[in-house]
């Protein structure tokens, strides 16, 4: 694989600004600074690559999630940001891309092919001059038992303390040795930049060739129909027909069965209000809400099954699809129902992570439904049910990225007149320092009503945890969340 110069000083540049922006920091600003320097060395290169609809979206919205770690800073804005940017890359670096999971998994195999491809390089390099031969023969032959090595020697310092411990110690040697005096050279630094190399090379090195891009081209979202025989059906008596008749039987008795439980579901779910237990209302979202999900997604999978080829062209399938429109439409009923069952939970504990992922994964299954709808009515592939859902899901990731899910679940829990007791315990532990004005607040009306402490000890306790993250960070970390704390802390010193 063949690297310009260009690229191969933009990858030193790219871990030297690694190193600058995030050694020691959290995400806050610097990661905007890092999403610039990609994109515009990625631009400079070639400024066509982003012409594409797919590319120019997913780099506005990867800048978007940028700032939304700035404004937010919250996990979920983190994780779907490096998502975002690993699918942008990939959509830039190869235009014939159109599934984001494509992009996605283009761009995490260049992240772990980053080795390969230095390692390549530098054979390359060594290979034109005869002084270098010996050495570059001790790297071929050592090349597999350093990676051995030190994959080894990261697992026994995770495992062991102690050896961590001493590991810090003797790279700190090294570098008083080399520099005379303190160094960052240390063994979670040589981890850092270690990822930091994957991470750059896979971004900023030519893109490689995998299966799925060669098939891409192949995919569209109309289905063909296909001439075959017998032996290419699982039902080779009456073949299709046959087919047909099981799927209609099928649809059929579990639209009867979905039926029943959809009757059920509006008596105990959407008229009967009031559960009877605490208990009797866990067992009744927990269990039932993951298990009704399940058999959602199978539902998917059973109408996928029997729309998945030449069915759909059957000129007496029309009653097979009424089957199919009303068990789709029942589904979506249920996922309602799981809604329901969650919305209970909420009124009576409170807000809380898995209950609102429980409210997006039920939006997603709706939209997952309604897809599949249009996939059985307009006689599309199961590719265009993937590529349309695929971006539903980006869409809406970009979307619960915007919210301040830790500031909004506190407020809701300390305002909501929830029927069951306020969960201290999640408040204090679970979500992170942004809650620390909120608690503080509700703790001082609450003192001045009962002249007794509510949340004392567990504000101290986030405050100490507050002032020990802050103390070695710059402003490269700097994020609005952090400066409203530690802005509100200052101004209520006692």
């Amino acid at each position: 694989m063949k690297f310009t110069k260009f690229q191969t000083l933009s990858f030193i540049a790219g871990m030297i600004l690694f190193h600058l922006l995030f050694w020691i920091e959290k995400m806050g600003v610097n990661t905007v600074f890092f999403t610039l320097f990609i994109f515009g060395v990625l631009f400079y290169n070639d400024k066509e690559s982003f012409k594409p609809k797919t590319a120019l979206i997913t780099v506005c919205s990867t800048i978007i999630l940028s700032l939304f770690i700035v404004i937010n800073n919250s996990l979920l804005a983190k994780t779907v940001y490096w998502f975002s940017l690993l699918v942008s890359v990939g959509f830039i670096q190869d235009s014939s891309l159109k599934f984001i999971g494509y992009a996605f998994m283009a761009k995490l195999g260049d992240i772990l092919s980053t080795p390969r491809k230095l390692l390549g390089k530098l054979t390359n390099s060594l290979s034109k001059d005869r002084h270098w031969a010996r050495g570059l023969f001790f790297v071929k032959i050592t090349a597999i038992p350093s990676v051995l090595f030190v994959s080894f020697y990261t697992l026994y310092a995770l495992a062991s303390p102690k050896f961590a411990e001493l590991s810090d110690q003797y790279w700190s040697w090294i570098g008083d040795w080399l520099w005379g005096g303190p160094s960052v050279l240390s063994f979670p630094w040589l981890c850092f930049m270690t990822v930091g190399m994957f991470l750059i090379g896979g971004l900023l090195f030519p893109p490689t060739r995998y299966f799925f891009k060669e098939k891409q081209a192949q995919k569209t979202d109309e289905l063909a129909r296909i001439r075959k025989g017998a032996k290419g059906r699982i039902f080779n008596i009456i073949g299709l027909k046959r087919e047909f008749q099981m799927g209609l039987i099928t649809m059929v008795s579990l639209n009867a069965l979905l039926l029943l439980v959809n009757a059920i579901d509006i008596n105990q779910v959407w008229l009967d209000l009031e559960p009877q237990t605490p208990q009797a209302l866990s067992v009744f979202v927990h269990e039932g809400t993951w298990v009704l999900i399940f058999s959602i997604l199978l539902a998917i999978g059973v109408t996928l099954f029997f729309f998945r080829g030449n069915l759909n062209f059957l000129m007496q399938n029309r009653a097979l699809k009424l089957a199919t429109y009303a068990w789709i439409i029942q589904n979506i009923f249920l996922a309602l129902s799981v809604g329901r069952r969650n919305f209970h939970y909420i009124e009576f504990y409170g807000l809380a992570y898995k209950r609102i992922a429980v409210v997006i994964f039920i939006l997603l299954v709706v939209a997952g439904l309604v897809t599949l709808f249009v996939k059985v009515r307009e006689r599309k592939t199961i590719y265009f049910l993937f590529h349309r859902n695929a971006w539903i899901l980006y869409t809406v990731l970009l979307l619960v990225s915007a919210v301040n899910w830790d500031g909004l679940i506190s407020r809701y829990n300390l305002t909501a007149n929830t029927r069951g007791p306020l969960d201290r315990t999640f408040l204090y532990y679970d979500i992170s320092d942004k809650n620390l004005p909120l608690l503080m607040e509700y703790e001082r009306e609450y003192l001045q009503k009962t002249g007794r402490p509510y949340f004392k000890k567990g504000i101290e306790g986030k405050q100490r945890r507050f002032a020990s993250e802050q103390e070695d960070l710059t402003w490269l970390s700097w994020n609005y969340p952090d400066y409203k704390v530690h802005r509100y802390l200052e101004r209520n010193k006692e």
